[in-house]
């Protein structure tokens, strides 16, 4: 199904909190699909099927601006990997990055 705009209509700005979660982080096959669309166009590989394994909370709370996403996913050929979205990463980011090499 393709989407056709008019160049005079406004686009949804992905980047901004509540956009973000409304489009890619709720539990529907359509949600799920372009996060792992926007993942596979981020990061250079395809991404089959995601699972958020733990995630801020969604859309429903507007005041939430923490936002960090731990993404599992799986390629086609059947590799599973982690992904980690954070806008604001902080000054510990290195030792969560070291963390999570350790658990995998």
């Amino acid at each position: 199904m393709a989407i056709h705009l008019d160049e005079q209509e406004d686009l949804i700005d992905i980047c901004l909190d509540n956009v973000f979660k409304a489009v890619f982080t709720k539990d529907t096959p359509e949600s799920l699909g372009a996060l792992a669309k926007l993942l596979s166009a981020l990061i250079g590989r395809e991404v089959e099927s995601v699972t958020i394994i733990a995630n801020e909370p969604p859309i429903d709370n507007l005041h939430d601006r923490q936002i960090r996403f731990d993404i599992q996913c799986k390629s086609p050929d059947g590799t599973y990997f982690n992904v980690v979205l954070s806008m604001n990463p902080d000054e510990f980011e290195p030792v969560r990055v070291e963390y999570e090499a350790g658990t995998l």
